[in-house]
């Protein structure tokens, strides 16, 4: 190997290290910004269960709960959750109970619930001509309008 040959072997190699510490720095800033962005944006998760409410020693009837969590880095301002159905429309709660009010600034690390009775859901599905297992979708606006919605959840009319 030459002189000339050996130079140029140490420039492309020093010219490939740049390029790899190029790209490492590249990456390493796009993914900062990413995330940055994404704790700037308002992040609401929407869960629905089936469960009761254990008041001293009575046990409620079964209880549709939907809530509502913050898991972002800001505050966000929710109105009341609602259910989306399978066929696109929401279903209107009939007197949810909560235990906050509405609109409400949740914070983050924080959530809520708003349940009603699994017997009021039931029968609002069986009049619109639903049976058998029903998947919903807890959904949620914010203030300025953003919907926000969780993942199905089934449960069975029978």
């Amino acid at each position: 190997m030459t002189t000339a040959d050996s130079i140029q072997f140490w420039i492309a190699l020093v010219a490939l290290y740049a390029a790899v510490l190029s790209t490492i720095s590249f990456v390493r800033d796009w993914r900062e910004k990413k995330q940055a962005r994404k704790d700037k944006e308002r992040q609401l998760k929407i869960t629905i269960k089936l469960a009761f409410i254990h008041d001293g020693n009575d046990i409620s009837d079964p209880m549709i709960f939907i809530n509502v969590s913050n898991p972002g880095n800001r505050t966000v301002n929710v109105n009341l959750p609602s259910i989306l159905l399978p066929n696109g429309s929401p279903l209107i709660l009939l007197r949810p109970r909560t235990n906050v009010q509405f609109p409400y600034d949740l914070e983050e690390g924080k959530n809520f619930d708003v349940w009603v009775p699994f017997s009021s859901i039931a029968s609002q599905l069986r009049s619109a001509g639903f049976s058998g297992n029903v998947k919903l979708i807890g959904q949620c606006r914010d203030g300025v309008d953003n919907l926000y919605q969780g993942e199905p959840f089934t449960i069975n009319l029978e």
